[in-house]
C-alpha cells in the first residue's frame, strides 16, 4: 500500500503542478516579447567549403526574473526547449545541441530543470562535397514556455534566420564567432599540401576528466580528422571495405569496454553500389572502467585502423595509426574538472544520430533477453532457479498427460515395499537427469549442435510419435487384443528399473518442445560457464524436473489415492490416451501439414481433445450412480475443450502473408528501407505457435505492423538443412526458438526478443526499428 500512496500522491501532485501551470498562464501581450529576445545567430566560419564540418548557433536571452523549461524537463508534461532548423540544399543539419539545464526549486511551481539567462542553441552542419557556391540561408524556430516564479506564459515561438555561404573547396574561409564554438568544433584538417606529411587522417584521444579516479566511470573520446574530398568507411561497413576501428591496449588498472562508432553517412560508390562513410571529423567513445586500488600515473595506447578512400573511389592502403594519452588516477574522494565536455556532447550527438539504410545481410547477435534476466544472479542463484524451472517442467502441456501414468506407476509398485518404490523412483529420475546431462554434454561442453536441432532431426520426431501413438494405444486397451507380447517393447514399462529409466528418458524428451521459454536463459548462461559448470546447470534442471517423482515414490500412500481398478480408473487410463494421442498429433505436424495444411492440423489436434472431452461425459453418464458424476464429468471436459478450442481458433488464424527466409529475401527486404521482422519458429515448437496466437497475431500488433509496412518473414526451421539455421546459429549466435529478430534501417544492430515476451515488447521494438519514428523523434527534438 506505500508504495500504491506513492503513486497516487504522485498523480495527484503531478496534475496539480499540470493545472496551475495552465490556467495561471497569463494572457499574451504585447510586451511578452521583452521577456526574451533572439540576440545572435551565427555560422561558425565566414566562408562554409565543401565537405568541411561546420555548426551554426543560436543565442537566446531570456530577460532577469524569467525563465524557460530546459530540453529535458522534469516532467513528461511539461513543455520542453525545442529547435528546428531547415537548410538549403547541399547543406545537413545534425541533431541539436542544448545546454544542460539548472535545477531550481519554485515554491508555486516545484522542482524543475531551467534555463535562465543565456542560452546557446548549436547544430551541427554537414556540407556536402558537390555542394555549389552562394548564399546559405537556414531557416527554423524554437518552441519554449516562459514562466516567472509563479506562473508560466502560454507556449510561444521564435522565427530563426542564419546567414551563411558556401564557397568553392579552395576559398579562403577565416573561423566566425569563436567563442560561440570554442569546444564544440574540430579545428579545420589538415591540408594534405605536397611538400608536407600527406596524411590524409589525423587521430588524437581525449578524457572526459582531467584525471581519473579510482573505481569511477570514464569515457575516451578518440577523434578521426579527415582532409577534405576523402573519405573512410565507417564501422559497421556496408560491403567490402575495411571498417574504421580502434583498439585499446590493456592497461593496468583500467578495463575498457567496446567502442561506440558514430553512424556512417550514405554514399553511393562510382559503381553505384551503396557505402557508409566517415568524413570530416568522427568521433569514437571508448567506455573506460577505473579499478577502486588504482593509483598513479598512467598512459592509454591504442590504435586506429582507417582505409581513406578519394571522390573518386581510389582507395588507399589501410593504415595504422597511433593513439597515446598520459593521466593519472587520483583518490576517489577528491575533485576532478571536466575535461573538454563541448567535444563529449558532440560525440553523444554524433552516436545518437540515425544510421543510414542498411543492405548488408552481415548482423551482430544483440543480448539475449533471457539470458541478461539471468546474468544478474549469483552461481548458486541460478543453480536454485535452474532446480525450480526443472519443477515447472512437470506441468507444461507436454508433460502433464504422463503425470498421472507414473502416479499410477508408482501405486503399482507401493503394492509391494516402500524401499522398491523409492528404488523406482530414483531410477526413474536417474533417467531424467541422464537426458539433461547427455544434452548439457552435446550443446555445453561439445557444442555438437544447438538445442533446437535435436528435434529437426525427422529421425527423432518419427521415433517421439511412435512412442507416443503406441502409449496412447495401450491406454486405450489395444495391446491387450489380438498383438503379440512384443509390441509392449514400444512404452516403458512401470515395473522394472531398465523401464522406469527409459520413462525417465521419455519424459525429459517430452518436455524439451515445450520448455524453451524456461529453460533458455539457463542455457545460455551454461555456455557463458567453464564447461563442468555448464553441465552441471543444465544437469540441475533434470534434478529439479525429477524431484517430485522421488517424493511420489518415497510416499506410496500419496499414490493409494488414486482409483483402483474398475471402470473409473480405466475412465482415467482411456482419457489420458487422448491427450497422448493430441501430444502425438502435435509432434507429427511438421509431415501433417504438408497434406492438410497448418490451419488443419490444429483443428485436428482439438478434434481429438474434443473426443477426449466427449468420452468423458458419456462415461460418467454410464458409470455415474448419482447425478454428482456426470456434472463432475462435464465441468472437467468444458475445462479442458473450451481452452482448446480457443487456442485452435488463434492458432489457424493467418493474418499475414509471411514470405519464407532465404538470404535473398531478407537481403531484398532490408534494401526497402523497411522494418523487417524475421520469426524463427519449428513445427514442433509448441512455445513458437503460443507466441505466434497470442502476441504476433494480436490486433494491436496487426495494426502495428501494418502502420510501418513491417516486412513478415518467417524461418521454419523443422528441418535440420533449413536455411534459418545458419543465420540462427553464425550470425545471431541464438540457441534456438522461439526467436523474433526485427531489423531497422535506422538501426546499426538488429532487435532480439528470444523466449516468451509480451505485445507491448513487441510493439515497441518495431517502433523503436521505425525510421518514420525515428525522423518523427528526430524532428520533435
Amino acid at each position: 500500500m506505500p508504495t500504491a500512496d506513492r503513486s497516487i500522491r504522485r498523480l495527484f501532485s503531478s496534475a496539480a503542478v499540470f493545472l496551475l501551470l495552465a490556467f495561471t498562464a497569463l494572457p499574451a501581450t504585447a510586451q511578452d516579447k521583452q521577456r526574451y529576445k533572439v540576440a545572435k545567430s551565427a555560422v561558425s566560419a565566414t566562408v562554409l567549403k565543401p565537405g568541411v564540418p561546420a555548426m551554426a548557433a543560436v543565442v537566446f536571452d531570456i530577460e532577469p526574473g524569467f525563465h524557460a523549461q530546459s530540453n529535458t524537463p522534469t516532467e513528461d508534461y511539461l513543455i520542453a526547449f525545442t529547435a528546428e532548423f531547415e537548410t538549403p540544399k547541399g547543406v545537413t543539419a545534425g541533431k541539436p545541441i542544448f545546454p544542460k539545464g539548472h535545477i531550481k526549486q519554485y515554491p508555486a511551481l516545484g522542482k524543475l530543470s531551467v534555463y535562465d539567462g543565456r542560452v546557446i542553441i548549436r547544430v551541427p552542419l554537414e556540407i556536402a562535397a558537390d555542394a555549389k557556391p552562394g548564399d546559405a540561408v537556414i531557416k527554423g524556430k524554437l518552441g519554449f514556455q516562459i514562466c516567472d516564479d509563479k506562473a508560466c506564459f502560454p507556449p510561444d515561438e521564435a522565427a530563426i534566420e542564419i546567414k551563411a555561404a558556401i564557397g568553392a573547396a579552395d576559398a579562403k574561409s577565416e573561423p566566425s564567432e569563436a567563442d560561440l564554438f570554442k569546444g564544440y568544433l574540430a579545428e579545420p584538417p589538415p591540408a594534405a599540401e605536397p611538400g608536407k606529411d600527406g596524411k590524409k587522417v589525423r587521430v588524437s584521444g581525449v578524457l572526459d576528466t582531467t584525471a581519473l579516479q579510482g573505481g569511477k566511470p570514464a569515457r575516451l573520446a578518440v577523434v578521426i580528422d579527415i582532409v577534405p574530398g576523402f573519405y573512410a568507411q565507417a564501422n559497421p561497413v556496408i560491403g567490402d571495405g575495411i571498417p574504421t576501428t580502434v583498439a585499446i591496449e590493456a592497461t593496468k588498472g583500467l578495463k575498457f569496454g567496446e567502442p561506440a562508432y558514430p553512424p556512417g553517412k550514405s554514399k553511393a560508390s562510382a559503381d553505384g553500389k551503396p557505402l557508409s562513410i566517415y568524413s570530416g571529423r568522427a568521433i569514437v567513445l571508448v567506455p573506460v572502467e577505473v579499478s577502486g586500488d588504482a593509483t598513479g600515473d598512467v598512459t592509454v595506447k591504442g590504435t586506429v585502423t582507417v582505409q581513406v578512400c578519394d571522390t573518386a573511389g581510389v582507395c588507399l592502403f589501410p593504415e595504422d595509426f597511433p593513439i597515446e594519452v598520459r593521466t593519472s588516477i587520483a583518490d576517489a574522494r577528491g575533485a576532478v574538472a571536466p575535461n573538454q565536455p563541448e567535444l563529449f556532447e558532440a560525440a553523444a550527438a554524433m552516436i545518437a544520430a540515425p544510421a543510414p539504410p542498411r543492405t548488408s545481410t552481415a548482423v551482430k547477435a544483440s543480448s539475449n533477453s533471457s539470458a541478461d534476466a539471468l546474468s544478474g544472479y549469483s552461481i548458486p542463484a541460478v543453480f536454485g532457479i535452474a532446480f525450480v524451472v526443472g519443477i515447472i517442467f512437470n506441468i507444461v502441456p507436454c508433460v502433464l498427460p504422463v503425470l498421472p501414468l507414473k502416479a499410477i506407476g508408482f501405486y503399482e509398485t507401493a503394492q509391494h515395499n516402500r524401499l522398491k518404490s523409492v528404488s523406482f523412483g530414483l531410477v526413474f529420475s536417474l533417467g531424467v537427469i541422464a537426458s539433461f546431462a547427455v544434452l548439457g554434454l552435446l550443446v555445453v561442453v561439445l557444442r555438437v549442435f544447438t538445442w533446437g536441432e535435436i528435434f529437426s532431426n525427422p529421425w527423432f520426431s518419427l521415433t517421439l510419435v511412435l512412442i507416443l501413438v503406441a502409449m496412447a494405444a495401450n491406454m486405450f486397451g489395444v495391446f491387450t487384443v489380438n498383438l503379440p507380447a512384443g509390441a509392449y517393447m514400444f512404452t516403458p514399462r512401470h515395473d522394472t528399473y531398465f523401464g522406469n529409466f527409459l520413462f525417465g528418458i521419455l519424459t525429459a524428451a517430452l518436455s524439451t518442445p515445450c520448455t524453451f521459454g524456461l529453460f533458455v536463459g539457463v542455457i545460455a548462461v551454461a555456455l557463458n560457464q567453464p564447461p563442468v559448470v555448464g553441465l552441471l546447470l543444465v544437469s540441475t534442471v533434470g534434478a529439479g524436473m525429477a524431484s517430485p517423482y522421488v517424493v511420489l515414490s518415497a510416499l506410496p500412500e500419496l499414490a493409494r489415492k488414486f482409483p483402483r481398478t474398475g471402470p473409473w480408473a480405466e475412465l482415467v487410463k482411456q482419457s489420458m490416451g487422448f491427450m497422448l494421442l493430441a501430444v502425438a498429433v502435435f509432434f507429427a505436424k511438421g509431415w501433417l501439414e504438408r497434406v492438410t495444411g497448418a490451419p488443419a492440423v490444429w483443428w485436428m489436434i482439438f478434434a481429438i481433445v474434443a473426443a477426449g472431452g466427449l468420452f468423458v461425459i458419456v462415461r460418467c453418464l454410464q458409470y455415474g450412480k448419482t447425478r454428482v458424476a456426470p456434472i463432475a464429468g462435464t465441468i472437467v471436459a468444458l475445462l479442458i475443450v473450451a481452452p482448446s478450442f480457443y487456442a485452435a481458433k488463434l492458432l489457424a488464424v493467418k493474418p499475414y502473408e509471411w514470405q519464407a527466409y532465404s538470404e535473398t529475401a531478407l537481403a531484398a527486404a532490408q534494401s526497402s528501407n523497411k522494418v523487417v521482422l524475421v520469426e524463427f519458429t519449428a513445427s514442433w515448437c509448441s512455445n513458437c505457435h503460443a507466441l505466434e496466437a497470442l502476441v504476433l497475431n494480436d490486433r494491436e500488433i496487426q495494426r502495428t505492423v501494418q502502420d510501418e509496412s513491417v516486412a513478415m518473414i518467417k524461418a521454419d526451421l523443422s528441418a535440420k538443412d533449413a536455411p534459418g539455421w545458419q543465420l540462427l546459429k553464425e550470425k545471431l549466435k541464438a540457441e534456438g526458438v522461439p526467436l523474433t529478430v526485427i531489423y531497422s534501417p535506422t538501426l546499426t544492430e538488429p532487435i532480439q526478443l528470444a523466449g516468451f515476451y509480451s505485445v507491448g515488447d513487441l510493439k515497441a521494438a518495431i517502433e523503436k526499428a521505425s525510421p518514420r519514428r525515428s525522423s518523427l523523434s528526430n524532428s520533435l527534438k
